[in-house]
């Protein structure tokens, strides 16, 4: 699994999906620019970022990945004080599962679909327009929120 993080956008996926999330991801950021909003990195606490689009005044965190699946085998290991005494010691394989998936990594209420993973017959390419069209709902739905909550305040 290829992870950057930091200064860099975070996407989670095996070598072998590299060059396909690589293309989504640039056509989801070419989308927001297109429309004025801007990609960016938002600090939660240092060594911790997120990455995604201010649109507006509101940021709209996203998430880039291929999930993995985890399987738990075991593996024979000696004993260090008895040479002649073996026993069994648990440890996890994870492997990628193929499927991309894009992310809203926000929670509103009342939010739209958060995740569009790949399917048997649909492919994150095809439905990028749906994600686009949430994430700009999210912001709308963020900046509405915001907007109480400063009215609330001013009272």
């Amino acid at each position: 699994m290829v992870s950057l993080g930091d200064d860099n956008i975070s996407i989670s996926v095996s070598k072998k999906e590299i060059d396909r999330a690589s293309r989504i991801v640039n056509a989801s950021i070419r989308y927001f620019e297109k429309r004025g909003c801007e990609f960016c990195w938002w600090g939660i606490r240092p060594g911790v970022t997120k990455c995604g689009f201010e649109i507006g005044k509101e940021f709209v965190a996203l998430k880039f990945e291929e999930p993995v699946r985890s399987e738990i085998k075991q593996r024979k290991q000696r004993s260090e004080y008895d040479r002649n005494y073996v026993y069994e010691v648990p440890y996890a394989v994870y492997r990628p599962t193929g499927k991309f998936t894009l992310s809203i990594n926000e929670y509103v209420s009342g939010a739209p679909q958060q995740n569009w993973s790949d399917g048997k017959m649909q492919r994150v390419e095809m439905i990028l327009g749906k994600f686009a069209s949430a994430v700009m709902l999210v912001a709308e739905v963020k900046r509405i929120e915001r907007q109480h909550e400063e009215a609330r305040r001013a009272e």
